[in-house]
């Protein structure tokens, strides 16, 4: 796979490193999050928002193959 997508042991590593920086942020802000409201209503806000954030890019490839 990394012949394929033309990576060396550096940039596999980088690739590596943003991918863990990403998920700790993430996991943190979630917490917080979390601990402020409740687990259940903030899995429903997400769900709610990614919906929305698909329908919106829905549209825009709609636009795009007028």
């Amino acid at each position: 796979m990394m012949h394929d997508l033309l990576m060396d042991d550096r940039m596999k590593g980088e690739a590596a490193g943003i991918f863990f920086l990403g998920y700790v942020l993430l996991q943190m802000a979630g917490g917080h999050l979390a601990g402020r409201w409740s687990a259940k209503k903030l899995v429903g806000l997400c769900l709610i928002f990614l919906g929305r954030m698909r329908g919106g890019l829905r549209a825009g490839e709609n636009i795009l193959s007028v």
